[in-house]
């Protein structure tokens, strides 16, 4: 992820007048920029996201998985193929709704390769 594709317009008012300014907002995963992300999608819709986040210390980061499902609280009017992946366009606001109350429920674990291959394996 470049720092170019964290700037977003934001609206406000001052004294009355809207203004609006440019400002950076990197999303954060576990309060950690995050770096990188992506997906793996099946034929079928079905998919996890991955996310590359800044590491404590160090000069590589983690990265993490996350597995995304209908929660029930939004209804057949969200209903996806479970589990899916949040597309590029979702994942910036997804992410922030991680842990609350939504009408999709993430579980966010450490990358683990033979994750990974299971999904593979059982969707494509």
């Amino acid at each position: 992820m470049f720092d170019e594709e964290c700037y977003k317009d934001q609206n406000y008012s001052d004294y009355g007048v809207e203004k609006s300014r440019r400002v950076f907002d990197r999303p954060e995963l576990t309060k950690r920029p995050i770096l990188a992300w992506g997906s793996f999608e099946s034929p079928e819709n079905k998919g996890i996201n991955f996310v590359l986040v800044e590491g404590i210390g160090e000069s590589y980061g983690d990265w993490f998985t996350l597995e995304n499902r209908n929660s029930g609280l939004g209804g057949s009017k969200y209903n996806r193929p479970e589990p899916f992946a949040f597309s590029f366009t979702e994942l910036p606001r997804e992410i922030t709704l991680i842990g609350g109350w939504h009408v999709y429920s993430t579980k966010v674990e450490p990358f683990n390769i033979e994750h990974i291959a299971s999904f593979i394996e059982n969707y494509n």
